[in-house]
């Protein structure tokens, strides 16, 4: 008890100190709650970062196949074109027949040009797999559960969630990697087809003056 002193020197018991209103036990349970919330936090910002990188690569993808497809749509064209090519020469070497004699030149199959080598080795490869990339289906389903994901509030789900974006960020690394290869390769490919059309028409321009 404390003491204090009255106007007539004498002392009388004062009230007890106040206790303070929250004990040890109190602080290190707000501490702990505190620190609970930070890696909360932690994991809820790393999941919100690892989700909208998924995404951002999610549609890298499909753009990086829709390149492809323009790509190989051009290659296409520039296959019907050698196509055309191949069949103007035929007619110009059956124009150039002389001393009456008479050439069948569709008896036997022509060889394959450059251009439809090429071709038909970007399809066989094609056919063996070499193109393993996700599906269209499989992107739309990443795009489903992303939001279930992200909304997840468990700390074990949220870890869970967490490397699950890491592995598929991983396969999309390695499916990126694949398109590039194949755009790079029919890059290669249409400017070899490019200079074979062009090569094929100054030919022919050449021959056809001849014959005039």
């Amino acid at each position: 008890l404390w003491a204090e002193m009255t106007p007539e020197g004498s002392t009388r018991p004062s009230a007890s100190r106040p206790r303070p209103l929250i004990s040890a036990a109190g602080n290190r349970m707000v501490r702990q709650t505190g620190e609970y919330r930070d890696e909360e936090t932690i994991r809820r910002d790393a999941l919100a970062t690892a989700l909208a990188t998924e995404e951002l690569g999610a549609n890298t993808l499909v753009q990086l196949r829709r390149q492809t497809e323009q790509m190989e749509n051009m290659s296409g064209e520039l296959a019907e074109v050698d196509a055309d090519l191949t069949r103007t020469q035929r007619t110009i070497r059956s124009m150039r027949s002389f001393s009456g004699r008479v050439k069948n030149w569709f008896s036997k199959s022509e060889p394959l040009s450059e251009i439809e080598e090429r071709r038909a080795s970007r399809q066989a490869s094609a056919s063996n797999g070499s193109r393993e990339t996700r599906s269209q289906y499989e992107l739309n389903k990443l795009t489903r559960t992303r939001q279930e994901r992200r909304d997840s509030t468990d700390p074990s789900a949220q870890v869970d969630a967490l490397h699950a974006v890491v592995r598929n960020l991983s396969a999309m690394a390695s499916d990126m990697h694949s398109e590039l290869s194949i755009q790079n390769d029919l890059l290669n490919d249409i400017d070899k087809d490019m200079t074979s059309v062009q090569t094929s028409l100054a030919n022919q321009t050449r021959q056809l003056k001849k014959m005039l």
